[in-house]
């Protein structure tokens, strides 16, 4: 690890910029991780910048991305999974579930609607 000093000069100012009292040096020790943290970073960096001009290239010729490939009606709303699973839980404890919610919630996730985009 490297450790640096590095000297700051100090001074108070009022905002029409009077300097009030004696400017002051401080000495600052730095112990960070020097080297090793700057290459990190810099790796971190090149990789973010190699994964989004990827991406832009991909968006650029037209290509579409994985990400994008199923269209977001094939997959059941979470809301939906979430109101089914509570309504689950509530059963198996042998609590008895209100009949508004077990006739508005559905006991399963929907099935996923055909896409209009996909044949």
């Amino acid at each position: 690890h490297v450790t640096q000093r590095v000297a700051v000069d100090v001074s108070l100012q009022t905002t029409d910029g009077l300097t009030l009292g004696e400017p002051v040096r401080l000495s600052v020790h730095s112990n960070a991780y020097g080297k090793e943290l700057f290459f990190i970073t810099l790796s971190a960096g090149a990789v973010l910048v190699t994964l989004a001009g990827r991406r832009l290239w991909h968006r650029f010729r037209g290509q579409p991305d994985r990400a994008d490939l199923i269209p977001p009606g094939e997959h059941p709303d979470p809301l939906d999974v979430a109101m089914a699973f509570n309504t689950d839980a509530d059963t198996a404890e042998g609590v008895a579930a209100p009949s508004a919610r077990t006739s508005s919630a559905p006991a399963s996730p929907p099935a996923p609607e055909p896409s209009p985009d996909r044949p």
